[in-house]
Protein backbone atom coordinates (compact mmCIF):
# COMPACT_ATOMS: atom_id res chain seq x y z
CA UNK A 1 0.00 0.00 0.00
CA UNK A 2 1.40 3.27 -0.70
CA UNK A 3 2.48 5.92 1.62
CA UNK A 4 -0.77 8.08 1.92
CA UNK A 5 -2.89 5.58 2.77
CA UNK A 6 -0.57 3.72 5.00
CA UNK A 7 -1.31 5.82 8.25
CA UNK A 8 -4.81 6.33 9.50
CA UNK A 9 -6.91 8.91 8.74
CA UNK A 10 -5.19 12.05 6.39
CA UNK A 11 -2.86 13.20 8.50
CA UNK A 12 -1.55 15.60 6.32
CA UNK A 13 -1.77 19.16 5.12
CA UNK A 14 -1.93 20.19 1.37
CA UNK A 15 -1.31 23.93 2.13
CA UNK A 16 0.85 25.40 -1.05
CA UNK A 17 3.10 27.89 0.93
CA UNK A 18 4.04 31.66 -0.18
CA UNK A 19 5.42 33.98 1.87
CA UNK A 20 3.83 36.19 3.38
CA UNK A 21 0.63 34.85 3.43
CA UNK A 22 -2.08 37.49 2.91
CA UNK A 23 -4.92 36.83 5.18
CA UNK A 24 -8.33 36.80 4.51
CA UNK A 25 -11.24 39.15 6.26
CA UNK A 26 -14.02 38.10 7.39
CA UNK A 27 -12.07 34.30 8.18
CA UNK A 28 -13.57 32.79 11.29
CA UNK A 29 -13.38 29.40 13.27
CA UNK A 30 -16.30 27.63 14.56
CA UNK A 31 -16.62 23.99 16.13
CA UNK A 32 -18.59 21.76 13.50
CA UNK A 33 -21.87 20.27 14.43
CA UNK A 34 -24.04 17.09 13.12
CA UNK A 35 -25.14 19.58 10.21
CA UNK A 36 -21.86 19.08 9.22
CA UNK A 37 -21.07 16.03 8.78
CA UNK A 38 -21.79 15.41 4.80
CA UNK A 39 -19.59 17.99 4.08
CA UNK A 40 -16.77 16.84 6.44
CA UNK A 41 -16.71 13.56 4.77
CA UNK A 42 -17.36 15.17 0.83
CA UNK A 43 -14.15 18.13 1.70
CA UNK A 44 -12.08 15.37 2.94
CA UNK A 45 -12.44 12.75 0.32
CA UNK A 46 -12.13 15.49 -2.33
CA UNK A 47 -9.00 17.37 -0.64
CA UNK A 48 -7.20 14.24 -0.32
CA UNK A 49 -8.27 13.08 -3.61
CA UNK A 50 -6.51 16.01 -5.08
CA UNK A 51 -3.26 15.70 -3.39
CA UNK A 52 -2.46 11.84 -3.53
CA UNK A 53 -4.65 10.15 -6.39
CA UNK A 54 -1.49 10.92 -9.02
CA UNK A 55 0.23 8.46 -6.06
CA UNK A 56 -1.71 5.91 -5.27
CA UNK A 57 -3.72 3.49 -7.51
CA UNK A 58 -7.04 4.29 -7.79
CA UNK A 59 -8.69 1.61 -6.25
CA UNK A 60 -6.61 2.21 -3.26
CA UNK A 61 -7.62 5.99 -2.89
CA UNK A 62 -11.46 4.64 -3.37
CA UNK A 63 -11.45 2.27 -1.11
CA UNK A 64 -9.31 3.98 1.38
CA UNK A 65 -12.04 7.37 0.77
CA UNK A 66 -14.34 5.27 1.41
CA UNK A 67 -13.45 3.97 4.84
CA UNK A 68 -11.90 7.23 5.98
CA UNK A 69 -14.66 9.83 4.80
CA UNK A 70 -17.87 8.02 4.74
CA UNK A 71 -20.81 10.20 6.43
CA UNK A 72 -21.18 7.34 9.33
CA UNK A 73 -17.67 7.47 9.70
CA UNK A 74 -17.77 10.99 10.84
CA UNK A 75 -20.74 11.22 12.68
CA UNK A 76 -19.27 8.67 14.92
CA UNK A 77 -15.80 10.52 14.76
CA UNK A 78 -17.58 13.79 16.27
CA UNK A 79 -19.44 12.07 18.76
CA UNK A 80 -16.88 10.88 20.45
CA UNK A 81 -15.62 12.18 23.89
CA UNK A 82 -12.39 14.48 23.49
CA UNK A 83 -12.90 14.70 19.83
CA UNK A 84 -13.62 18.36 18.22
CA UNK A 85 -13.40 19.17 14.41
CA UNK A 86 -13.00 23.06 13.48
CA UNK A 87 -14.70 24.83 10.41
CA UNK A 88 -12.73 27.13 8.86
CA UNK A 89 -15.68 29.88 7.42
CA UNK A 90 -14.96 32.79 5.26
CA UNK A 91 -18.33 34.53 4.44
CA UNK A 92 -20.38 32.02 5.80
CA UNK A 93 -18.90 29.34 3.24
CA UNK A 94 -16.82 26.35 4.63
CA UNK A 95 -13.37 26.25 3.37
CA UNK A 96 -10.95 24.18 5.51
CA UNK A 97 -11.24 22.46 8.95
CA UNK A 98 -8.94 20.45 11.45
CA UNK A 99 -9.74 18.04 13.93
CA UNK A 100 -8.28 17.50 17.10
CA UNK A 101 -8.62 14.26 19.63
CA UNK A 102 -7.32 12.83 22.87
CA UNK A 103 -6.50 9.75 20.86
CA UNK A 104 -6.52 6.36 22.13
CA UNK A 105 -3.24 5.28 23.54
CA UNK A 106 -2.91 2.38 21.99
CA UNK A 107 -2.93 4.38 18.44
CA UNK A 108 -0.61 6.95 19.62
CA UNK A 109 3.32 6.22 18.29
CA UNK A 110 5.82 5.40 21.49
CA UNK A 111 8.04 8.43 20.70
CA UNK A 112 4.54 10.87 21.88
CA UNK A 113 5.54 10.10 25.54
CA UNK A 114 2.89 12.88 27.50
CA UNK A 115 -0.38 10.23 28.59
CA UNK A 116 -2.14 13.87 27.43
CA UNK A 117 -1.24 14.47 24.61
CA UNK A 118 -3.45 15.62 21.70
CA UNK A 119 -3.61 14.66 18.00
CA UNK A 120 -3.96 17.24 15.41
CA UNK A 121 -5.35 14.33 13.16
CA UNK A 122 -6.81 16.39 9.99
CA UNK A 123 -6.10 19.77 8.51
CA UNK A 124 -7.40 20.49 5.23
CA UNK A 125 -7.85 24.10 3.45
CA UNK A 126 -9.56 24.75 0.29
CA UNK A 127 -7.09 25.02 -2.34
CA UNK A 128 -8.71 28.26 -3.86
CA UNK A 129 -8.28 29.83 -0.42
CA UNK A 130 -5.19 28.93 0.41
CA UNK A 131 -1.72 30.65 1.17
CA UNK A 132 -3.77 33.34 2.57
CA UNK A 133 -3.83 32.30 6.49
CA UNK A 134 -6.23 29.92 6.52
CA UNK A 135 -4.08 26.69 7.67
CA UNK A 136 -2.27 29.30 9.94
CA UNK A 137 -5.59 30.38 12.04
CA UNK A 138 -6.86 26.37 11.80
CA UNK A 139 -3.53 25.50 13.63
CA UNK A 140 -4.14 28.68 15.91
CA UNK A 141 -7.59 26.93 17.03
CA UNK A 142 -6.22 23.38 17.08
CA UNK A 143 -3.89 24.88 19.95
CA UNK A 144 -6.36 26.31 21.90
CA UNK A 145 -8.47 23.55 22.15
CA UNK A 146 -6.16 21.37 22.12
CA UNK A 147 -5.34 22.97 25.79
CA UNK A 148 -9.27 22.93 26.75
CA UNK A 149 -8.83 18.95 26.35
CA UNK A 150 -6.10 19.33 29.11
CA UNK A 151 -3.15 18.11 26.77
CA UNK A 152 0.39 19.63 26.79
CA UNK A 153 1.64 18.66 23.72
CA UNK A 154 0.05 18.46 20.70
CA UNK A 155 0.84 15.87 17.99
CA UNK A 156 0.67 15.16 14.08
CA UNK A 157 2.16 12.77 11.34
CA UNK A 158 3.15 14.39 8.41
CA UNK A 159 4.48 11.95 5.06
CA UNK A 160 7.68 12.97 5.04
CA UNK A 161 7.75 13.58 1.12
CA UNK A 162 5.49 16.69 1.78
CA UNK A 163 8.57 19.13 2.32
CA UNK A 164 6.14 22.05 2.05
CA UNK A 165 3.56 20.37 5.00
CA UNK A 166 6.74 20.02 7.21
CA UNK A 167 7.97 23.75 6.65
CA UNK A 168 4.59 24.70 7.46
CA UNK A 169 4.34 22.94 10.76
CA UNK A 170 8.27 24.02 11.48
CA UNK A 171 6.95 27.60 11.18
CA UNK A 172 4.14 26.94 13.47
CA UNK A 173 7.30 25.35 15.72
CA UNK A 174 6.40 21.82 15.23
CA UNK A 175 9.09 19.82 15.87
CA UNK A 176 10.30 16.02 14.66
CA UNK A 177 9.97 13.37 17.78
CA UNK A 178 9.94 10.56 16.07
CA UNK A 179 9.16 8.75 12.72
CA UNK A 180 5.99 5.93 11.98
CA UNK A 181 7.55 3.21 9.93
CA UNK A 182 5.81 0.28 8.33
CA UNK A 183 8.52 -2.43 7.47
CA UNK A 184 5.63 -4.94 5.74
CA UNK A 185 5.11 -2.02 3.18
CA UNK A 186 7.35 -1.92 0.10
CA UNK A 187 7.53 1.87 -0.07
CA UNK A 188 10.46 2.56 2.57
CA UNK A 189 8.77 6.08 3.54
CA UNK A 190 7.19 6.94 6.74
CA UNK A 191 5.61 9.85 8.58
CA UNK A 192 7.70 12.21 10.41
CA UNK A 193 5.76 12.21 14.13
CA UNK A 194 6.09 16.20 14.87
CA UNK A 195 5.20 17.95 18.33
CA UNK A 196 4.86 21.34 20.27
CA UNK A 197 4.40 22.26 23.24
CA UNK A 198 1.29 24.07 24.10
CA UNK A 199 2.71 26.09 27.02
CA UNK A 200 3.84 29.89 25.98
CA UNK A 201 6.32 29.74 22.16
CA UNK A 202 9.19 30.91 22.75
Amino acid sequence: MRPPLRHAPARRTFQRMSHPATPLEGLHLRRATSEDVAWLAEFGARTFRAAFAHLTPEDEVAGYCAAAYGVAQQAEELQRAHSIALIAELDAARVGFAWVLREDPLRTPPCVTDPDAVHLSRIYVDPAVQNHGVGSRLIEGALAEARGLGGETLWLAVWEKNPRAIAFYQRHHFSEIGRAGFPTDPDPACDLIMARWLGPCC
